[in-house]
C-alpha cells in the first residue's frame, strides 16, 4: 500500500526497497480487519411482520417508529459497546442509549421506559 502511494505521487522505488526502509525505521503497515457477519438469520426466534414495507410516510404521531441495535468493539476498554437507537418518522426523533452489558432483561427494561417516555411526549 505504501509503494502504491510512493508511485502515485511519481517516486521510482520497489516493493523490496520500501519495504527494507519501513523496517529500518520500525514502520508496520496496519491492516484492516476483515468483515464479520454477526448477523443470525438461522434461528427459531419470532420475527416481527414489515408493517412498514418500507412506507415511510406517516401522516400522525406515534404510528411508525424505526429502530436498530449494533454492537461496536470499544478499543480503550477492549470490550464492547452496545448502541440502540429508535426513531419516529412522523416527529423525525430519535432516542438512544447504550450500555457496556449483555443484552439483558434490565437492559429490555430501559428500552422499553425509553420508549414509553418517548411516545407519550415526555423529555428525558
Amino acid at each position: 500500500m505504501v509503494h502504491k502511494e510512493l508511485i502515485k505521487k511519481g517516486w521510482e522505488c520497489s516493493v523490496n526497497r520500501v519495504a527494507q526502509l519501513m523496517r529500518r525505521a520500525g514502520l508496520k503497515s496496519k491492516t484492516g480487519k476483515k468483515f464479520k457477519v454477526t448477523t443470525d438469520s438461522e434461528h427459531n426466534y419470532p420475527v416481527a411482520d414489515n408493517l412498514l414495507n418500507r412506507n415511510f410516510s406517516v401522516d400522525e404521531p406515534n404510528k411508525a417508529w424505526v429502530g436498530d441495535i449494533t454492537y461496536m468493539q470499544n478499543t480503550q476498554t477492549q470490550g464492547s459497546l452496545l448502541l440502540l437507537g429508535f426513531a419516529s418518522i412522523f416527529a423525525e426523533c430519535s432516542i438512544d442509549c447504550d450500555k457496556n452489558s449483555p443484552i439483558t432483561q434490565e437492559f429490555y427494561a430501559m428500552v422499553q421506559n425509553k420508549f414509553q417516555y418517548a411516545i407519550s411526549g415526555l423529555t428525558f
